[in-house]
């Protein structure tokens, strides 16, 4: 009755929103595929899962030991690399180190993974096999923890994670218990020349069920195509058109002809930051993590190689953050969802620029989703199980079939800047999420 009463008023305010009662209508439906999803649930392969437990607690075990005999050394007993005080005591008064980091909220010092990631590279080398050890152990232990001892595995094999389709303000999706968006891939390495496991990920603990066939459908960079295609990037459009590999070919102009593997994932990494307008300063402290010898200046050089490159970008983004600091929000290309600023700060600009690629690769994967699960009808030839990122996952009785009806729903065209675009998408029939 109280909805009733209500329905009226808030069928007003979405008329004043625009394209309101479109994205409510979208989001209904969408909410109904998310319920579908939750229910359907992901299959788990337990030998996976007792294989990857069995791997992890004893790298779990090895890192403790060596950090509790590192902190013994300088009259620490019991170190517990969980406990930000016993951090802050190693590392700041039997150390010797200055804070790098504070907390926003209470300016105390911080030792979560941004400031580890700076004592990694400290002059003192105690201290960089300090914090890359503390980053090791948080990391298995948190991976044991949330996604191996404690999997919610209900009485049907599966995990039942929950969707939340607007559980960012861009329109991605996020789950929860266990939010499976942020769950690892394998990690792999260059030794000899050859590719080998660095980090195995769990993405092979998630299977088909019994007598199904997995296959998922991710986009090929598809927020790099979408800034080049906002910001009219032409030489990014022409790499794109001739089907040239985009990060390859700014490893090329940026380091030479001879650019190495290293240097290809370097500049790789770099453009996923500056595509959101991320200062030069952000970027080199998110590379640190991955990239812990990084400096400064090479960030500065790769940023100067960039720009000189696709200056489009550039102004792009400085027209956007001027217009969303004058109006005070950005909107997406396609479906028109808005990002409000009811004030500007120091991350505004970054936001700014974000939402508008965020926010229309978003509209372009609900939009493969809804096409997909319309088409799925009743769901008895297959299900979607999740949307992740820039991909989506099905499992289905015919594998071919399958292939196709995401390649007709995921490349479907879709008009920016006046023009029909498709977004190419890798489409694999799969043993398991892993690939």
């Amino acid at each position: 009755y109280m909805t009733y009463l209500l329905w009226g008023e808030l069928d007003k305010a979405l008329g004043n929103i625009p394209n309101g009662r479109e994205l409510y209508s979208n989001y209904m439906k969408l909410w109904k595929v998310a319920t579908k999803i939750k229910e359907r649930g992901f299959y788990i392969d337990k030998d996976a899962l007792k294989t990857h437990i069995d791997y992890f607690k004893p790298l779990l075990h090895k890192e403790l030991e060596g950090l509790q005999a590192a902190a013994a050394v300088l009259d620490m007993e019991k170190f517990n690399p969980r406990s930000s005080k016993q951090v802050r005591n190693l590392l700041i008064d039997k150390l010797s180190c200055s804070v790098l980091l504070r907390s926003e909220t209470t300016d105390e010092p911080s030792f979560n993974e941004e400031a580890l990631c700076k004592y990694r590279a400290h002059h003192d080398p105690r201290v960089r096999a300090i914090a890359d050890s503390i980053l090791r152990f948080r990391s298995y232990d948190k991976l044991l923890s949330t996604y191996l001892i404690n999997l919610p595995i209900e009485t049907d094999g599966a995990v039942h994670s929950t969707p939340n389709v607007h559980g960012t303000i861009t329109g991605r999706w996020s789950f929860k218990d266990p939010s499976i968006q942020v769950i690892p891939k394998t990690v792999y390495k260059l030794v000899d020349n050859k590719k080998v496991v660095d980090v195995p990920g769990l993405r092979n603990l998630y299977v088909p069920r019994p007598g199904m066939y997995l296959v998922k459908g991710d986009y090929s960079q598809l927020e790099v195509r979408i800034l080049s295609i906002l910001a009219n990037a032409k030489k990014l459009i022409e790499w794109y058109t001739q089907g040239a590999d985009v990060h390859t070919m700014n490893a090329k102009n940026i380091f030479g002809e001879n650019y190495t593997d290293n240097q290809r994932t370097l500049a790789k990494n770099y453009i996923f930051g500056k595509m959101y307008g991320a200062k030069d300063e952000t970027i080199f402290n998110l590379l640190q993590k991955s990239f812990p010898a990084i400096t400064l200046d090479l960030v500065k050089f790769i940023s100067q190689g960039w720009q000189n490159e696709h200056p489009e970008i550039f102004s792009y983004q400085k027209e956007t953050i001027k217009r969303a600091k004058e109006r005070m929000y950005v909107e997406t290309a396609i479906s028109g969802r808005r990002r409000l600023f009811f004030y500007w700060d120091k991350n505004s600009p970054q936001e700014a620029c974000n939402h508008p690629i965020q926010g229309t690769g978003a509209d372009i994967i609900n939009s493969a989703v809804l096409g997909i699960d319309a088409e799925l009808g009743d769901w008895s030839k297959g299900s979607i199980l999740a949307q992740v990122h820039d991909e989506l996952v099905i499992e289905v009785t015919d594998p071919e079939w399958g292939v196709a009806l995401l390649k007709r729903h995921m490349e479907k065209p879709v008009v920016l800047n006046g023009k029909e675009w498709v977004f190419p998408t890798e489409i694999k029939v799969c043993k398991s999420w892993e690939g």
